[in-house]
């Protein structure tokens, strides 16, 4: 089992709803399916980086025992404006508690008018010996807001990804 750490873009969000309608099949679904393997959503919209003693308690219910843990979050964090420092030690935090899975890293996509949080995530991957994924690589298609994947975006993403796993 495959669990997917993230937010919005995770969890599916479609940005053209106003009541925070998701798309029908989100990348973690696309992904069950090429994978064929159960892959669990636990992507939050609106989420920033784990942190609080809660958001720990949160994990420590929501994580049970999978093979891989793939995260891609931050996106909040920087729309937030929460300093690039602060989000290192976020990351680092949160790394640290996970590193004791099979844990796979993914770069947020970067967004336009906002720093990259690319350098964060390489060092705290060099740091713990992680694989790190960019997704900014991948060329998805993003929708209306530039903030989330399109319906066609999650497709591209989950293809993309599922080739970087054949690799892994």
């Amino acid at each position: 089992m495959i669990l997917c750490l993230g937010d919005s873009n995770t969890k599916g969000l479609d940005p053209r709803s106003y009541i925070a309608d998701e798309y029908d099949y989100p990348w973690p679904a696309i992904l069950s399916n090429l994978l064929n393997e159960e892959v669990v959503n636990a992507g939050e919209n609106g989420i920033e980086i784990y942190h609080t003693k809660e958001d720990f308690i949160y994990l420590n219910s929501t994580i049970k025992d999978p093979d891989y843990i793939i995260c891609m979050i931050g996106t909040n964090d920087i729309l937030n404006q929460v300093s690039l420092s602060m989000i290192e030690e976020r990351l680092n935090c949160f790394v640290q508690y996970l590193i004791k899975w099979n844990l796979i890293l993914i770069c947020p996509k970067d967004i336009i008018g906002f720093p990259s949080l690319k350098s964060i995530y390489q060092k705290i991957s060099d740091l713990y010996t992680v694989p790190l994924l960019d997704c900014n690589e991948w060329n998805i298609e993003m929708a209306y807001d530039d903030i989330h994947f399109s319906e066609l975006g999650h497709e591209q993403f989950a293809n993309a990804l599922y080739k970087q796993l054949k690799c892994l």
